[in-house]
């Protein structure tokens, strides 16, 4: 049962969440959504920087594309531009684009034939297998290879190039540049906000820490920002255990990340003078409901005082009706008049019940008196049965059949046990079996013709219903009328003892077993063709209890009955 509160505390805390609750889940909502609008608000304003500068790449990419465009004119026009000198055209290209560390025209067999500036050293060298080299001449259009370390600057840096016809042009790209650009930006943000730059693989080209540029260090997580497409995109990530909200946008050609990191907490910091107001809010109107709660609660129990007082008088028998009660409410005027009809109803049915209690306990004592009357008629009829029949064993003339009248007469003692059992006990439709076993065994065996035979009982505690009980004790009987009858023969000189067991064999079911150290049965004994009184009235008496017989032979004799509580 669960415990009770009292009815002041559950009326108060009723109006403070009938006031509160609606209240929280409007400040909650309110909450929401403003923290949802700052979210967007930053991710739409974090996504517009990042194609800003997005912008500002393509630009500089630009430009590299237009070394790309005046290098195919140099090579494509021989009138304007004699083969002979293209070294120096090629230098001017370079004078014109400032990051630009260095040209090289490749034929077809993969020898360098134009470079600047020029190097006598790497003039005419084959750049067959390079990987860059290789890869500018499967790719359609500009290839940009991944970011690296120019041993020039020790700057990043990257090539890019593009077939032209027979020749394959290959410029390296200092990105100092970007570096000064994106330095410069990130100045202009602040503390708060960071920005990252990095080639297709994720290595840094821009980090506001230069040694993770300089160390090649890879962005963590990369195959969670990496996107396919060029339109901008918004996340929240997790790095070094802190939360950040993530926006970002990808170059087309080359294929390079810009990232703009933002504290995921910016979209919580407004909230905190928000969520201050809707506290003190909530507390002026708690403060107010409970003042207000107050006030009307005290006339409330007033109202229901005389109820609880009359409830507590009828339970200790007081049938006596109520007065002042309702406070001024009607509703509970009604329970008070309604109350005060319980009450009247409950006593003149206290009184109808006691007189039926009465006259129910004087026809129980009747009944009582009835049923040890005839249980003791039934007992004294039976022990003159078997007086009757004692006393007919014991004629002369009756010498023949006195072994058949002792017999019919130790079954009809059997039967007045039972009743006797009934008689003495405060049940009259159950027996104490073991008791009454008890004192079957010692009348059948230890007071009977062989006293020497020693006798030993376990009897669990079990009660039997008289239906049960009565078969149950004349298989008993017969068993022990067999013992003494025939276990013992005088020329036996074997221990002498009978075992009586009475145990709960499983839940709901009893065991009987009667053991004997005798001469146990015939050597042909069969119980399914033995045909003897004894016998057939075991089985009997064992059907009748809906058990099971086992009767077997090793040391002296065994019976077994197994029956239904």
């Amino acid at each position: 049962m669960r415990k009770a509160i009292s009815f002041r505390r559950y009326l108060l805390l009723g109006n403070l969440v009938l006031i509160l609750l609606p209240l929280f889940v409007v400040g909650a909502w309110i909450a929401f959504d403003y923290q949802a609008a700052i979210d967007r608000s930053i991710r739409r304003s974090n996504e517009r920087v990042a194609e800003a500068i997005a912008g500002r790449l393509d630009e500089f990419f630009a430009r590299q594309r237009d070394a790309i465009n005046r290098i195919t004119e140099i090579l494509t026009s021989p009138g304007l531009y004699a083969p002979e000198r293209r070294n120096e055209f090629l230098a001017a290209v370079l004078r014109a684009q400032p990051f630009l560390e260095n040209i090289e025209v490749i034929d077809q067999t993969g020898v360098i034939r134009w470079l600047a500036p020029y190097d006598t050293a790497v003039d005419g060298i084959s750049r067959r297998g390079d990987a860059v080299y290789e890869a500018i001449r499967t790719t359609p259009g500009i290839y940009f290879s991944v970011s690296y370390i120019s041993l020039q600057g020790n700057q990043p840096a990257l090539t890019f190039g593009q077939m032209m016809g027979p020749y394959t042009v290959e410029c390296s790209l200092d990105l100092r540049a970007i570096n000064q650009f994106a330095s410069r930006l990130s100045r202009e943000f602040g503390s708060e906000f960071e920005l990252r730059i990095t080639d297709r693989t994720g290595v840094f080209i821009y980090h506001p820490d230069t040694r993770k540029v300089q160390e090649r260090e890879v962005q963590s997580s990369f195959q969670s920002i990496r996107r396919d497409g060029t339109a901008p995109f918004s996340m929240v990530f997790t790095e070094a255990g802190a939360d950040y909200l993530v926006s970002g946008v990808a170059l087309e050609r080359p294929h390079w990340f810009v990232l703009v990191f933002a504290p995921h907490s910016l979209a919580y910091a407004p909230l905190r003078s928000l969520t201050l107001v809707l506290v003190l809010v909530l507390l002026a109107i708690a403060v107010g409901g409970v003042a207000y709660s107050q006030l009307h609660i005290r006339r409330v129990i007033r109202g229901l005082d005389p109820l609880l007082e009359g409830t507590v008088r009828l339970a200790d028998g007081d049938f006596c009706e109520i007065s002042g009660y309702g406070g001024g409410f009607r509703e509970f005027e009604r329970v008070g008049d309604s109350f005060n009809t319980m009450v009247g109803s409950l006593r003149q049915r206290e009184t109808e019940l006691r007189d039926q209690e009465a006259m129910l306990e004087a026809s129980l004592r009747e009944k009582e008196v009835l049923l040890k009357e005839i249980h003791h008629r039934v007992k004294n009829n039976l022990q003159l049965i078997s007086s009757f029949l004692a006393l007919e064993a014991m004629k002369p003339e009756n010498e023949r059949s006195a072994a058949p009248l002792l017999q019919a007469q130790r079954r009809v003692r059997s039967l007045s046990l039972i009743h006797e059992s009934l008689y003495a006990s405060e049940l009259f439709d159950k027996v104490n079996f073991a008791e009454y076993a008890e004192r079957l065994v010692r009348e059948t065996v230890t007071n009977g013709p062989e006293p020497s035979i020693q006798v030993r009982s376990e009897l669990a505690h079990l009660t039997l219903s008289i239906e049960k009980a009565i078969p149950c004790a004349l298989l008993l009987n017969e068993a022990l009328t067999n013992i003494a009858k025939y276990a013992f023969p005088s020329t036996w000189t074997g221990e002498r003892s009978v075992l009586v067991r009475l145990e709960e064999d499983d839940p709901g079911r009893i065991r009987l077993t009667i053991v004997d150290s005798g001469v146990g049965l015939p050597s042909d004994y069969d119980p399914e063709r033995t045909e003897t009184l004894g016998h057939t009235i075991m089985k009997l008496l064992a059907r009748q209890l809906g058990g099971e017989l086992v009767i077997r032979s090793d040391c002296g004799t065994e019976v077994v009955l197994r029956f239904a509580a």
